[in-house]
């Protein structure tokens, strides 16, 4: 049997070697001979063993204690061997096997040791010396080479580990299931201004977000702080969300869940980001109004431009059909002065009255034409300049009407004027001159457009502070959608074709009531007549007058 243990004994991979009670060598393994090249003394049967069980004499550039020095193993069993015999006696073994387990017990846990040290060769030997029942050693030698590299590579990587964790710019931390911590580094630490004692493993998460809400630090929403959990729980990955602090910062938390529950999470304060983003944001959208701004205008004075085009186009047709019609109104009566003068010429020497006083009126009707072209075309030139100025004085309209009527009879005798004024008040304030030539040009107008209805008829009235001057015709009328261009310069309407005009007198008699802050309206239907109705205002600056001035430039 006992060859049989020494034969397993020899076969191992680990040193062994026996001390008896005396510390004397009963046996070694060939693997240990190798593994005690440091040794001072030469390894042997029958040798005391008390230099295998001294670190000190072992040549090893390090050596590293596990549980303190081998060389107090003699005094420890010497004291335990007194403490022993106080029990059962000097030089006796233990009377029974209680006290034999008693014995073996507190050798074991008390007197074994373990150290290792380093061979030449960079080999790592590790010794343990146990102590057996009858007194004896048990010394085993293993070569923890390589676990002494991992220990040290493992070692290493935790160091780095830990110093590339410590020197993250991000705060990073990981829970496990129940929301408590597992580790943190200093950024997460520092960010969120954590003591040591929360940041020790098994600190709960509410703690922290307690501590964090009482330094004001905490979520500003504390019902979205855990929106990016539930997110990354649904995607089964990770996922990301910006938060607000407390403190006005905002902290952009990266959330990955981990395996068997619990997850881990990166904190970046993304305050300044965030900010810029927010201030690009409003740049460009400043930019893209200014742009729109700037677009609108370019558009607007491309439409302002194509308008003052179009105007001017306008501009050039009228003067061109101005000038047409111009020289066609003069040569008319021109030629009807020259063809009169001609003839009195001719029969000066047998010249009667009748004949005499024919030609002088159509001569005189003649000039009477030119006389009102001209008054036309220089008012509309005052106009244009701004040289068109109103006198506000008294002005007694029942005789203003009564002459303009005479003198279209004296010029006209084919029409007669058929006057309802006496409601009309004794005066007005305005300008004299001005509402002559507003009446003589209506009053031309309704004998020149009713030929064949010799009737006009002249009504005017008071209306609280306002006066209405309404004159009327039986004539051709005008086409219900030529009215709202009647007003317009060298505008005639369709009705007109064929009788003298410049397209100027309705434009001027407009503006003239429209200085007095009056107003004027045309009332007609082809065929049946027309009807001009003037408001003018009593008083000057009257609240009607501005309502009426108003109304009309609306």
């Amino acid at each position: 049997m006992r060859n049989y243990l020494e034969h397993i004994l020899e076969n191992l991979g680990q040193g062994i070697v026996l001390l008896d009670s005396r510390n004397v060598v009963t046996f070694f393994n060939s693997t240990v001979l190798e593994m005690i090249q440091p040794l001072q003394a030469t390894l042997r049967t029958g040798m005391m063993g008390e230099v295998l069980l001294n670190a000190e004499n072992y040549r090893s550039p390090c050596i590293e204690m596990r549980d303190g020095n081998i060389g107090f193993l003699k005094k420890l069993k010497e004291k335990l061997g007194l403490f022993l015999n106080t029990i059962v006696g000097p030089h006796q073994s233990p009377p029974d096997i209680a006290t034999s387990f008693f014995y073996a017990d507190y050798l074991e846990k008390k007197i074994s040791r373990s150290f290792r040290f380093s061979l030449p060769d960079g080999r790592t030997i590790s010794l343990t010396c146990v102590p057996l029942q009858d007194g004896g050693w048990l010394l085993t030698y293993d070569d923890v080479s390589t676990l002494t590299r991992s220990e040290s590579n493992l070692a290493q990587q935790n160091s780095r580990f830990d110093a590339a964790l410590n020197n993250m710019p991000h705060g990073l931390c990981m829970f496990d299931a129940d929301t408590k911590l597992i580790l943190c580094n200093a950024s997460y630490a520092r960010m969120y201004s954590l003591p040591k004692t929360l940041t020790r493993p098994g600190t709960p998460l509410t703690s922290i977000l307690t501590h964090r809400r009482k330094i004001g630090n905490g979520p500003a929403n504390s019902a979205r702080y855990f929106d990016v959990v539930a997110e990354a729980t649904l995607k089964g990955t990770s996922a990301s969300q910006n938060t607000l602090l407390e403190d006005g910062r905002v902290i952009k938390i990266y959330h990955t869940p981990m395996h068997g529950g619990g997850y881990v999470a990166t904190h970046e304060n993304v305050t300044e980001t965030v900010r810029m983003s927010e201030k690009l944001v409003e740049h460009r959208n400043e930019l893209e109004a200014t742009v729109h701004a700037r677009t609108a205008e370019i558009e607007r004075q491309a439409q302002e431009l194509e308008r003052m085009l179009d105007h001017e186009r306008g501009i050039n047709e009228l003067q061109r059909q101005f000038v047409a019609m111009a020289s066609h109104e003069f040569r008319t009566p021109l030629a009807i002065i020259d063809a009169a003068a001609q003839r009195l010429d001719r029969k000066k020497k047998d010249l009667t009255p009748e004949f005499a006083s024919q030609k002088i009126e159509q001569i005189r009707t003649s000039v009477s034409r030119l006389v009102d072209l001209m008054e036309s075309i220089l008012a509309e030139g005052r106009l244009d300049n701004g040289k068109i100025s109103i006198r506000h004085e008294p002005c007694a309209l029942v005789p203003l009407i009564k002459k303009c009527c005479d003198r279209q009879a004296a010029i006209r005798n084919t029409h007669k004027f058929l006057l309802d004024i006496k409601r009309l008040p004794e005066t007005i304030e305005a300008d004299h001159k001005a509402l002559e030539q507003v009446i003589t040009n209506l009053l031309s107008n309704a004998v020149k457009y009713a030929p064949a209805a010799p009737d006009i008829r002249i009504a005017g009235w008071q209306e609280g502070d306002t006066v209405k001057i309404a004159i009327s015709d039986k004539g051709l009328g005008i086409d219900e959608d030529d009215i709202p261009q009647l007003f317009q310069r060298y505008f005639r309407a369709r009705t007109s074709v064929g009788i003298a005009g410049t397209g100027l007198g309705l434009h001027l008699v407009k503006h003239i009531i429209e200085l007095h802050q009056g107003s004027i309206e045309v009332a007609s239907v082809r065929g049946s007549g027309t009807t001009f109705t003037i408001t003018l205002p009593v008083m000057a600056g009257s609240p009607s007058a501005s309502v009426s001035s108003h109304i009309d430039a609306a």
